[in-house]
């Protein structure tokens, strides 16, 4: 984005935001900006902008907003009902802590691009409740280019002081790396990181073609129920047995980045 097309942006992004929650309003106004450089689809943006609430309350996890004990730690959560519609719900604590601000943008970023890539009950990668894991490093590792697009932002002469302020919020001295899902990012590195996959991937899956999406994916279903294995394994006690897995799924993800190659 040069400085003319950022300003722009900004300058939509605050006229579309007022519906917004005074709590949120600079993360939909800076969500809008990345969103459409990264997706271009305008209309697309701003009606699930429009379209998916958001419940969001200082001091809680968004687990405890849900009245859910199973997703109770959760920093950001997004719930889809029975007719399709979804709603997300974010929090500002994790592991008794106040998170910081750049982390809850990212949190919202990361919930609204699961919106984005939803169709009724299937989401980007992850299809009737399987395939969780990649799903999550995916849109894991397209917020954080959002997120870091958003970092660069400081570098733009911007004469908007709210912005501008919130902008310096979220500066970062290094490249924002979200500490979700960390484990998995690195053993699926060689793969997220081709990037013409990840391009084609993250092209489907706004669009809703979630199955074109999986099936462009080298061995899609077994790398991707094996990596929901590893990420099983990664919460709970390892050992020696669990090693070897983890080391497997290494080996399975160096094989699968020839494949792609």
């Amino acid at each position: 984005m040069n400085e003319k097309e950022v300003k722009e942006l900004l300058k939509e992004g605050k006229y579309y935001s007022k519906f917004a929650p005074k709590k949120l309003k600079m993360q939909y106004i800076l969500s809008y900006v990345v969103l459409v450089n990264m997706f271009k689809d305008k209309e697309k943006i701003l009606n699930t902008l429009y379209d998916t609430p958001v419940m969001y309350k200082k001091r809680t996890t968004a687990g405890e907003l849900t009245g859910d004990d199973n997703v109770s730690f959760q920093k950001g959560f997004t719930r889809i009902f029975e007719d399709g519609s979804k709603i997300i719900y974010l929090g500002d604590i994790y592991n008794g802590k106040k998170i910081s601000e750049v982390e809850l943008l990212n949190n919202f970023l990361h919930e609204f691009r699961h919106v984005l890539t939803s169709n009724m009950f299937d989401i980007g990668l992850r299809k009737d409740n399987n395939y969780i894991s990649i799903e999550e490093v995916y849109n894991t590792y397209f917020t954080e280019i959002l997120i870091n697009n958003l970092i660069s932002l400081n570098y733009y002469d911007i004469n908007d002081y709210k912005i501008k302020y919130y902008l310096k919020k979220i500066k970062q001295e290094y490249y924002y790396h979200s500490p979700a899902y960390r484990e998995e990012m690195i053993l699926t590195n060689p793969v997220i990181l081709n990037k013409e996959l990840s391009e084609e991937i993250n092209r489907l899956s706004f669009k809703c073609e979630n199955e074109k999406a999986r099936n462009i994916f080298p061995e899609f279903i077994q790398y991707a129920t094996s990596l929901d294995e590893i990420s099983n394994i990664l919460n709970t006690r390892i050992g020696v047995n669990e090693i070897e897995k983890i080391l497997a799924f290494k080996q399975k993800t160096l094989q699968l980045e020839k494949m792609i190659k």
